[in-house]
């Protein structure tokens, strides 16, 4: 009898486990919150916690600790914003004009995943964009890409890579006001353990809007296109992120129950703290264990 609870355990232990496993968010300090120092300047993407810059393109960090317009938030020296959750973003120029580095000058954030991501895999992806107030113009292009190692380089180009998710096309990002979502999915070759976000595309191929008036800085126009980041998830799960990052889903119609079965697929009621087979009206199904 005692060997029977004991497997009864084991079993239930392994599959909290493995559902936790799914749940996981795959990208520490997702919301850079967590820093090794206040910034104190722009361009310190490294006074936070697991995040680097790949390149020599110099991205930013904005924390509400700091005092330095430079890289303060939610006032900076680029605008006003709020985090989109707890008191911290990033932000990389996604296009530039013909003065200072050129045309192809990029900025990139880089970070080593928790774990590798598994062959045949779909993993679902997601961060929130804001564009910068001063900026005159903007653009469609940002994406995420996966590596198994990390994309080191010495200049202040765009990396030649394809993202294997990316804004769509033609929808341009321009507004100032709220954070705007960049999602997708993406079934992993096996081995990735780095995500690197930025726009990895050229000026010849880099669409630009006029979004308004901006700042009054020439550096601010002519083709400068910049984005806060915050809020970045990668999980096997969808709902992971869904949950973590507050929405009803990537861009589609929220689900509706239709139906809660138990795993011997009898109809029951929901039951917390218990592992439950969910039905919705799109006719799509999901296991399910909340705590409570």
């Amino acid at each position: 009898m005692k060997k029977a609870i004991l497997r009864f355990f084991l079993l239930i232990s392994f599959s909290f486990f493995t559902l936790y496993m799914k749940a996981q968010n795959l990208v520490p300090n997702p919301s850079f919150e967590d820093t090794l120092n206040c910034p104190t300047d722009h361009s310190q993407i490294n006074s936070t916690s697991n995040w680097f810059q790949p390149s020599n393109g110099t991205p930013d960090i904005y924390n509400s600790c700091s005092n330095d317009i430079d890289a303060s938030a939610p006032l900076n020296f680029l605008g006003y914003q709020n985090a989109r959750s707890g008191n911290a973003y990033s932000g990389i120029y996604v296009s530039s004009s013909n003065i200072g580095y050129g045309v192809n000058y990029r900025e990139y954030i880089e970070v080593e995943l928790l774990s590798a991501l598994q062959l045949g895999e779909t993993y679902y992806v997601s961060f929130f964009v804001s564009l910068a107030d001063s900026m005159q113009t903007t653009s469609d292009q940002i994406g995420a890409f996966f590596s198994a190692d990390s994309l080191i380089s010495n200049s202040w180009f765009n990396f030649s890579v394809v993202p294997q998710v990316e804004n769509m096309i033609g929808d341009y990002i321009s507004d100032k006001q709220s954070w705007v979502l960049v999602s997708g999915s993406y079934v992993a070759l096996g081995g990735e353990r780095f995500i690197t976000i930025g726009n990895f595309r050229d000026s010849s191929s880099t669409s630009l809007f006029y979004a308004g008036p901006g700042g009054t800085s020439f550096l601010h126009e002519n083709g400068m296109v910049y984005f806060y980041i915050d809020d970045v998830c990668v999980s096997k799960s969808e709902e992971a992120c869904i949950n973590s990052l507050g929405l009803n889903s990537f861009g589609k119609a929220k689900r509706n129950i239709v139906c809660i079965l138990d795993l011997m697929g009898r109809k029951v009621s929901y039951k917390p703290n218990t592992i439950q087979i969910y039905i919705f009206d799109d006719g799509t199904t999901e296991k399910v264990f909340k705590v409570e």
